[in-house]
This record gives structure tokens, sequence and C-alpha cells, in this order.
């Protein structure tokens, strides 16, 4: 039968995209641990890492929403993106459980992925915000000062030029 292919292709999609998200997970938690140590490299490698995941997964996606909207067809169901509930339900066991099943465990790697993100996003702001203070301060420090000459006259001073030399 037609229908017990889609499925188990459906099936496949689901396993290989929880093995992306859980991969992703993973990911965020190294680079949860990079930001805690600033260390810069592992985070580009981390980011080029993410983007390779996140295509993956769209890809995968688009993948389980063609085989969705077939499985429905044949299904007989009238919605034009159906859910993996609504297909589940009109599946006989052990099929149904499985697709619920899958449907849980994205649901619960979407929602650490969630919360690692958020928890990322809040660690790269920080940095951002010492590094912008740090900037702030070298600047500060760089600016000209007034002094005072002998006989009480102001001077500015320009610290730049002691800093860099025109040469360089």
């Amino acid at each position: 039968m037609q229908n017990f292919r889609q499925i188990g292709l459906l099936q496949e999609n689901l396993a290989e995209q929880t093995k992306i998200y859980s991969s992703l997970c993973h990911l965020l938690q190294s680079e949860n641990d990079y930001l805690i140590q600033s260390d810069v490299n592992n985070i580009n490698k981390s980011a080029v890492l993410k983007d390779g995941l996140l295509r993956a997964a769209e890809a995968k996606e688009e993948e389980r929403l063609n085989l969705c909207s077939n499985l429905a067809n044949d299904l007989r169901l009238r919605s034009e993106s159906p859910k993996l509930l609504e297909i589940a339900t009109k599946l006989p066991e052990p099929y149904r459980s499985k697709l619920i099943q899958h449907k849980s465990s994205l649901e619960n790697l979407f929602a650490e992925i969630k919360r690692l993100n958020h928890e990322n996003e809040i660690l790269a702001e920080a940095a951002l915000s010492t590094i912008g203070g740090t900037i702030d301060r070298i600047k500060d420090a760089l600016a000209p000062k007034q002094t005072y000459q002998a006989g009480g006259k102001k001077k500015d001073t320009n610290q730049t030029k002691h800093l860099v030399h025109r040469e360089a």
C-alpha cells in the first residue's frame, strides 16, 4: 500500500530532523561555554556549524511538508498544510504512536533550543556591552586633555600621537 511507504518516509524524515535538532542543541550548549570563556575562534566555528545545521533542518522541513501533504491527500484530509497530529489520528497503531512520539521529541528539542538560544543571546549581549565599555574607556584615555603650562595658560595634549607612530 502507498500509505505505508509514505508513512515510512515521514518517519525517516522525522528521525533525521530529530538528529539535526539534537545536534543543534548540543552545539548551542557548547556555544554557551564558548561565550562564557570568550573563545572567539570556537564561537566563529560554532556559527558556521549552526548555519549548516539550520540549512539541513530547513531542507528536511520542506521535505516533511511535502510528505505530509501527500499523505494527507492519500488519507483524504482536507487541510492544505496538515499537522502531524491530524495525520497521526487517521493512522493505525503502531504508526500513530510513533508519529506522536516523534512530534513530542521535536517539541521538547525546540523548547530546549529556544531556552539555550535565549541564554546565549544574554551572554552575547553582555560580552558586547563589555566590549563597548572597554572601547569607551580607551576613547576617553586617548582624548585630548587640557593641562596648565608655566604661567597658567592651558595647553591641549593629544595622546594619540604617543600611541601610534605616523609611519605605522
